[in-house]
């Protein structure tokens, strides 16, 4: 089975706890990836670390997520099928001058109708990743998650 890697580092205007916050609560996407995220479903209520799995309505696709790794202000990663194959995003918040380095890896263990897209599926997850970037820092430069 082939695996496609993509990796993106970026920049945010705000400290780890703060960035950490808004990114890794699958309840809090709807209101910072307008245009993508239709909603987000609890399937484990009241868990949001580690263990904890919800359903994501992105655009036309219906994903089940859970987080497999959880460590507050730091990092989480989050496991789910998709069509292409089982994809495993792990996402990390590092303090740096100017606000939190946010990295963002994506490894998609690709499945047999994977495989015929593969260059597909790599610009697409590279294309998403830069979106997710760019909607976080929106919503932060627009004083989201700043008040809590």
């Amino acid at each position: 089975m082939s695996t496609i890697r993509v990796e993106l580092v970026a920049t945010l205007p705000r400290q780890p706890s703060e960035v950490f916050r808004v990114a890794s609560d699958p309840l809090r996407q709807v209101e910072w990836d307008l245009g993508t995220c239709l909603g987000v479903e609890p399937l484990t209520p009241g868990r949001r670390d580690k263990g904890a799995r919800y359903r994501a309505h992105l655009g036309r696709t219906i994903v089940d997520l859970e987080v497999v790794e959880y460590t507050r202000d730091a990092r989480f990663t989050t496991l789910g099928k998709t069509r292409e194959g089982m994809r495993r995003s792990t996402y990390t918040f590092t303090a740096s001058p100017g606000g939190t380095t946010f990295t963002q890896v994506d490894e998609l263990a690709l499945s047999r109708r994977g495989v015929a897209i593969g260059p597909i599926a790599r610009a697409r997850m590279g294309r998403r990743q830069k979106q997710i970037v760019e909607r976080l820092r929106r919503y932060l430069y627009a004083g989201g998650g700043a008040s809590e």
